[in-house]
């Protein structure tokens, strides 16, 4: 039986990144949103999940998320759903669950990304969103 875990996303950051462990993990949270009619009232409603996205990637943090990824940012990101466990200061189980960034691509429009001085051709030469594996193939 195969396993599958992966995410995509498409939100707008809630916030600024926070860099940790000198520069090389980022973190942000990156709302959803999806629109919806109430049956019983015919209105439109939206509803927002938030999500936390955890960056581990050191070439992908320094060449793109600290340079163009901002509060507001439109972006698109894939990644693998990871819960942690940990305990807080008055002794109860934390299992926060994170998505781990494995590439993104932002989706500003035009104007917005003319204003943040985005450059496409920056951001494609200094990264690929796959990284090399040198691992040998078994077949």
């Amino acid at each position: 039986m195969a396993y599958l875990n992966k995410v995509f996303l498409i939100g707008r950051l809630g916030k600024d990144p926070v860099l940790t462990n000198e520069n090389k993990i980022a973190s942000f949270t990156l709302a959803t949103s999806q629109s919806y009619k109430d049956k019983n009232t015919g209105e439109k409603k939206e509803s927002t999940e938030w999500h936390n996205i955890v960056c581990y990637n050191e070439s992908l943090v320094n060449n793109v998320i600290q340079k163009y990824i901002k509060k507001g940012s439109l972006i698109f990101i894939e990644g693998t759903l990871k819960t942690r466990k940990w305990v807080d200061k008055e002794n109860n189980d934390r299992h926060p669950t994170e998505v781990i960034l494995k590439s993104l691509q932002m989706l500003d429009t035009k104007d917005k990304i003319t204003n943040n001085n985005y450059n496409q051709d920056t951001i494609k030469n200094s990264i690929n969103p796959i990284e090399q594996i040198d691992d040998e193939i078994p077949f």
